[in-house]
């Protein structure tokens, strides 16, 4: 399989983990389902386990390709759901998904920063939603300060905005995770946008000396 049948595959694969991973979060599956989606999950995680190896072994330097990516082999590992553990990999499988999509971006844009600010952009916003969902899933019913999704919508915006109110806050080992994906990814997110502002000022600047 050549690198572009392979990346259109990861592609599919993407959308489904995002697709199924939305839908778990929202709607109930039965235990008939749940065990489907964990086979399906199997399959996935060992296509992603293939891709980091073709790909390390591809590259020109398969040592650096393989440090520099290892984030892509510990999301390739499967949620085992009798492992408590071991189901915090469907976060990494999320992120994992994600970035198998917005990969396509980059092919559109021109300007490096352009594209890291578009493909961050994308990345923050959908981040915020499938975190607060999350964080209601595992906080609901636990948490005697959240009754509802509007309540954890509102603790993933003010840490992903690095607010932190402190009015809302995890009480529960994958509540706390969720927390640092948001913490982390807001302040990349606010990294990113100043030095694109800053650049943008920069090079404004320089057209109205000349």
């Amino acid at each position: 399989m050549n690198r572009k049948r392979l990346d259109i595959l990861i592609f599919i694969l993407s959308i489904y983990v995002l697709l199924e991973m939305s839908l778990e979060f929202v709607l109930p599956f039965s235990p008939e389902l749940i065990r489907v989606t964990t086979s399906i999950d199997y399959v996935v995680c060992f296509l992603f386990i293939g891709e980091y190896v073709y790909k390390a072994a591809t590259a020109s330097r398969p040592l650096s390709y393989a440090g520099v990516h290892v984030f892509d082999l510990i999301s390739s590992i499967p949620a085992i759901p009798s492992l408590r553990f071991f189901r915090l990999m469907r976060v990494f499988r999320f992120m994992r998904g994600f970035r198998g999509i917005t990969s396509l971006i980059k092919a559109f844009q021109k300007k490096p920063m352009g594209t890291a600010l578009v493909t961050y952009t994308i990345y923050t916003g959908v981040i915020l939603f499938y975190s607060s969902l999350a964080f209601n899933k595992y906080e609901f019913l636990l948490n005697e300060k959240v009754n509802g999704y509007g309540d954890s919508l509102w603790m993933a915006f003010t840490t992903l905005t690095t607010i932190g109110y402190g009015d809302i806050y995890p009480v529960s080992t994958e509540g706390r995770f969720v927390a640092v994906v948001l913490v982390l990814t807001g302040a990349g997110f606010f990294a990113l946008l100043s030095g694109e502002m800053a650049t943008l000022l920069i090079g404004t600047s320089k057209q109205d000396k000349h």
